[in-house]
Parts: C-alpha cells; structure tokens; sequence
C-alpha cells in the first residue's frame, strides 16, 4: 500500500500537477490540517503565511524568478542552481507535458518532424511591460514587418486571448516565430514560452537564462542572447525569415539538447528527492 500524504497546496497554480506526480508513489489526501504544505510565491497569493512551519512541513514552489531563501519554508524547488538537499530544481518548462493534456506526454521529443503550414510572421503574447529590451526588439521588428500582438501588452490584433494555454497554442501554430522573452535573465530561468513555440514547431525568438543552452538545442532557435547590439538581432530575424532554406533548418531541429530528455523532466528524480528527503524530514532549512 502507498504511504498517506496529507497534503495541502495554496498560493499556486501546480496543484494539479504535483499531485498527478506524488500520487504515484502517494496516497494523497487533500487536508485543510495537512502535514504538508505546498505553497507558492506572492503572485498567487498569501494564504501561507498563516501556516506555521511548527505546525506542518512547508515546500515552497515558485516557476518564477524569485529565491527561495527569502520565504519560510522547509525545502523549496524552483529552477535555481542550488545544491542544497533541502533544495530541488524543477523549472516550470519542464512541467509543460503536465499542463498540456492535450498533446502527447512525450510531444517535445517529436515535434520537430509535425510540419504545421505557417502563413503568419511573428507573434508576440506579453502582459507584463517591465522587459525594456523585449519591447524594444517588437518594435523594432514591427518596421520590417507587423508583429502581431494578442495579449495586453501593445495589443495590435483587437483580441486578448484567454489565460488558457491552448488558446494561445492555437493562436501561435500559424506563426513562423514566436516572441519568447522572459520577464528578466537569470541563469536556469526558463518558463513555458519557449516550449510554447516548439510544441507548435515555430522558432523562437529566445532571452532570458543566459545558459538556455545547457537542455534546449541551440540550433533550433534563435538566442537573442547571442547578439550584442538590437539591430544585430533583427537583421538576423529577417535573414531566417527571407530564407526558406535556413528557416527550416532550424525548424527541423530537435528542441532538447541531443533530444535527451533531461534530468528534470523524468520525474521519478523529483519523487526520489521528495521520498528521501522531504517526507523522511532530513536536511531541512529549520
């Protein structure tokens, strides 16, 4: 029989999802009195702070760029380099196959033999107007050719799409590239805009993990990163577009690095952290 694991998630969007994966090892009950608690950052909400960590084990989550020292908590997995066991990295993209049900588990590995026909240029799906370079680099790509937008941000096309993931995958397939800034650059911060473009085989148009490269094949997009100056950057975006030839190159492209899947994506690594470590209460931070 699987051990009980009394567990409750609050402040966090991954509720679902980290159940789907402790449920396989788990007998997992939802409790208002948990033993455990799953909480998130302060985006989603503060109802944590009225747990006390004298009261249950809390886990801190977060797929955004924060760290988990400055929140009281036990353990934390975010998508930090950090070495401490008290620590596991999990970034958000890594979760995609979880919150895309409608696609194939294992879509990232093959999405880039499904051609999808692209008629359109550029998208661009942004809400959050603090990315200085990134809206610099719309703009500027908008004197070439217009970039569609479809979220708040320089909405350009009438229409806001809903939160909905597959919303914006169904608005995105038509598209030949993919705006897929991050909010802000730190090392291991990759969130789901990248694998948004891929699982529809369009090519990104990537900045923020200045080491993108170390699970994503550096073929298979464009790395903004790699361009020191804005107009180096469009140039090289208008090049790919006008080739036919090098656009699919790159299209073809598997997305992960050798088409590997890595170490964070097998989640039974995740469970062997949380087993050993987590609900055995070893290492904590306390």
């Amino acid at each position: 029989m699987k051990p009980t694991l009394k567990i409750r998630f609050v402040d966090t969007y991954a509720a679902e999802v980290f159940t789907n994966i402790l449920s396989i090892r788990y007998d997992v009950v939802i409790d208002n009195s948990p033993d455990f608690l799953i909480f998130g950052d302060e985006n989603f909400g503060t109802t944590n702070l009225s747990y006390s960590k004298n009261d249950c084990i809390k886990i801190f989550y977060t797929g955004e760029n924060r760290r988990p020292e400055n929140y009281d908590c036990h353990y934390a997995v975010t998508f930090d380099y950090n070495s401490n066991p008290w620590h596991y990295r999990l970034p958000l993209w890594a979760l995609v196959p979880y919150f895309y049900k409608n696609f194939d588990f294992n879509h990232i590995t093959k999405a880039h033999n499904i051609k999808i026909e692209k008629t359109k240029f550029c998208a661009f799906i942004h809400r959050n107007p603090g990315n200085s370079l990134r809206n610099t680099v719309f703009h500027e790509l908008c004197k070439y050719k217009k970039v569609d937008s479809a979220g708040p941000l320089f909405n350009n096309t009438g229409k806001i799409l809903s939160p909905e993931y597959y919303a914006k995958l169904d608005f995105i397939k038509d598209y030949k590239f993919v705006f897929a800034f991050e909010n802000s650059s730190y090392e291991g911060y990759v969130t789901e805009k990248i694998m948004d473009a891929f699982y529809v085989n369009a090519v990104p148009i990537y900045w923020g993990d200045p080491t993108i490269n170390t699970h994503f094949n550096e073929k298979s997009f464009i790395n903004a990163h790699l361009f020191t100056e804005v107009n180096e950057l469009i140039n090289y975006i208008i090049k790919v577009d006008e080739d036919t030839s090098l656009y699919n190159s790159i299209v073809c492209q598997p997305k992960l690095k050798d088409n590997i899947i890595p170490s964070c994506m097998i989640y039974d690594n995740f469970l062997n952290w949380f087993d050993t470590i987590v609900y055995n209460k070893l290492h904590s931070r306390a």
